[in-house]
């Protein structure tokens, strides 16, 4: 048996509730940004929307498991989940984090996922290019 540091303690429910709570919103607020239905995003975790609505309004603990493929089915950082919750550092915006928060940003990749893979592959490699 692991020794113990310090008194044994109860993690207080609310506590636990709440943190259940923020990280349901943080699910909810990627799903919306991506303009994904609570229904897509079901389809692609293989679950029904009522399960992500539990999940989102925090009725449902997030297993970690779970929260990798949320993740990788939001396109984001497992650390995107736990921002704003007490306690946790917050991570540093990375440079594409910044733009795509711009409405440069915002249009251009919604104009970019409109385009056929063929001509969105060629703005890709020409704004490589202009980039250098």
């Amino acid at each position: 048996m692991p020794a113990q540091i310090g008194p044994k303690r109860k993690r207080p429910k609310e506590q636990t509730k709440q943190i259940d709570e923020q990280i349901g919103l943080r699910i909810m607020q990627r799903r919306n940004q991506l303009k994904m239905s609570q229904s897509e995003l079901g389809e692609c975790l293989g679950i029904t929307f009522q399960q992500i609505q539990k999940y989102e309004r925090g009725l449902n603990r997030v297993s970690a498991s779970a929260l990798v493929f949320f993740a990788k089915a939001l396109n984001a950082p497992i650390a995107h989940f736990y921002e704003g919750i007490e306690g946790v550092p917050p991570r540093e915006p990375t440079a594409m984090d910044k733009f795509v928060a711009t409405r440069d940003g915002i249009e251009g990749l919604t104009a970019l996922s409109k385009m056929k893979p063929p001509l969105r592959r060629a703005f890709i490699d020409l704004a490589g290019q202009a980039a250098k």
